[in-house]
């Protein structure tokens, strides 16, 4: 049986929601002196509890998580960044996909637009090689939005690469450009 992953944003937002109660607890301990008074004490110390249950569960999902991502939910590569992005943090999550394909979930954060390296350049785009070979494969355009944070699923037919992404002027290119930001060598034999 394989293990299933909590999406980032359901445990974000879970976060989101005990700080937003912790905020508003704040909001009403700031009122004035009068307005303090007019609200019942056991009112105050109920929203702590709700806060503190509230603070207990969060905890337990992300423990639950945790324990799911550890029990075999794949593998996590992380990517050697260069010295043009120094800044950048790259991943890539690999599975066994059907058909005995090595499937990945490339992540990047940080990772400033392609312009800023060189005018000209307008995209990033992952390649992949078999490990020890010349010729690369372009696998798709890696789009950063606003926040420099971006992914891409891409799907590899071997359990041995080596993936590189770089900035291009065309999305189309047959072969990267010197612009090399992220890279890593991936072995997904022993994923599940």
């Amino acid at each position: 049986m394989r293990a299933r992953h909590l999406p980032a944003r359901f445990v974000l937002s879970m976060v989101q929601t005990v700080s937003t109660a912790s905020a508003e607890r704040r909001v009403r301990l700031q009122r004035r002196p009068d307005e303090v008074n007019s609200v019942p004490l056991s009112s105050l110390v109920d929203t702590t509890k709700r806060e503190f249950a509230m603070k207990i569960a969060v905890m337990s999902v992300l423990s639950l998580a945790l324990a799911v991502a550890a029990c075999g939910g794949g593998s996590v590569i992380p990517l050697e960044t260069t010295p043009r992005t120094p800044a950048a943090v790259g991943s890539l999550e690999v599975q066994k996909g059907p058909n005995q394909n090595t499937v990945g979930t490339l992540q990047v954060e940080h990772l400033a637009p392609p312009q800023q390296i060189r005018g000209d350049l307008s995209v990033y785009v992952a390649w992949v090689r078999p490990v020890g070979a010349n010729e690369w494969q372009n696998v798709g355009q890696l789009v950063i939005g606003e926040q420099r944070e971006g992914s891409l699923e891409v799907r590899v037919p071997l359990e041995q690469f080596e993936l590189s992404v770089s900035a291009e002027s065309d999305g189309s290119a047959t072969n990267p450009s010197e612009f090399v930001v992220l890279r890593g060598q991936v072995d997904a034999r022993s994923s599940s």
